[in-house]
């Protein structure tokens, strides 16, 4: 609860840049789970 409402109070310009940098490790540690999960989409787009 704390947190969200600390979040909610930052101001936009401060959040996208935290979010943008949370994506991105996000991205680094899924990477391969991504791949797969995009080749899966391609042979199956119902995913």
């Amino acid at each position: 609860m704390m947190y969200s409402t600390a979040t909610y109070n930052l101001h936009p310009s401060t959040v996208v840049p935290i979010k943008r940098l949370v994506v991105k490790m996000l991205l680094m540690v899924f990477e391969k789970d991504l791949e797969v999960l995009y080749l899966l989409h391609i042979n199956d787009p119902v995913i």
